[in-house]
């Protein structure tokens, strides 16, 4: 749910002219709820297997990378800077819906013998 409310602001930035102030509120809330997924995706998937969970985060981490050449190059090529930051947002919904993706119901953990039979 993160993701999809900092597509929400991500998209504020470039379409809504804002006074200063504003746009530093708007631009520390899509940076909490962007990185604060991150973050909290680490929790989510504690039990998943490590193979899944470490390319996970390595596309991630090259999406994070990559993020900065990329806007470069878009601005080189005279795409306006709105779109630019529209075009993280396709990124943004990607990982949303990655990430809604664990909820479904075929996707929950296998509970252990010993988890059941302490409960």
């Amino acid at each position: 749910m993160h993701y999809a409310v900092g597509i929400m602001f991500i998209a504020l930035i470039s379409l809504v002219t804002m006074p200063y102030f504003a746009l530093l509120v708007v631009v520390l809330l899509a940076g909490v709820t962007v990185l604060g997924s991150q973050t909290g995706l680490n929790g989510a998937c504690a039990r998943m297997r490590t193979s899944g969970y470490g390319f996970a985060t390595g596309v991630g981490r090259l999406g994070g990378i990559a993020a900065g050449p990329l806007g470069g190059f878009l601005l080189a090529k005279g795409l306006p800077p709105t779109y630019v930051f529209l075009s993280a947002c396709v990124f943004a919904a990607v990982a949303a819906i990655a990430t809604a993706f664990l909820a479904l119901p075929g996707r929950q953990p296998i509970r252990m013998a010993a988890m059941e039979v302490a409960s």
